[in-house]
């Protein structure tokens, strides 16, 4: 399993201390897009750079987030995590689904791979249950679950049965 770790907070003068202190072999780090043409570059051999995209909240425009999308892929990141648009799903509106089929045709086409970071505590299981099957038609990679408590094993069943194998699952 890779170690992957979200560092929305992260700043350059972290980098030494962070690539070199806790990382592994095929570690995945994802970084807010300002920082992550510096991180690609100074990042050791066996430490991946992933761009974080519109976390926490997932309410940024489409094009907003497709234009963070390519420009980390110019910098040369080797996965995406995009945050699950809470807000339109629980309003009723699909294009969650229109923005993860765009970013996976986006990345796909520079094997790069697409994770999709979604917070149980920001939706009702119906609606997650609901985003994770979208996920899985748009052609996401694997799914960061952040807030589900280990205790819970229910969710984690739910989760572990829909995505079936055919996602990347890891609680952060």
């Amino acid at each position: 399993m890779q170690n992957i770790k979200i560092l929305p907070q992260w700043h350059p003068r972290q980098t030494k201390g962070l690539f070199s202190e806790s990382m592994t072999a095929n570690a995945l780090l994802f970084l807010p897009s300002f920082w992550v043409k510096l991180a690609v570059r100074e990042a050791e051999e066996s430490t991946d750079i992933g761009l974080l995209v519109d976390y926490p909240m997932g309410n940024s425009h489409s094009a907003v987030c497709m234009n963070a999308v390519e420009v980390g892929l110019k910098y040369g990141v080797r996965a995406v995590a995009l945050t699950y648009p809470y807000g339109a799903h629980r309003s009723g509106m699909d294009w969650p689904k229109i923005l993860m089929a765009m970013t996976s045709k986006k990345v796909h086409q520079e094997a790069v791979f697409l994770w999709m970071l979604i917070d149980v505590d920001r939706l009702p299981q119906t609606l997650w249950t609901q985003a994770v099957k979208w996920m899985l038609d748009a052609g996401v990679d694997g799914l960061l679950v952040e807030n589900l408590a280990k205790e819970d094993q229910e969710a984690i069943q739910v989760l572990e049965g829909l995505t079936s194998n055919q996602l990347d699952l890891h609680f952060l």
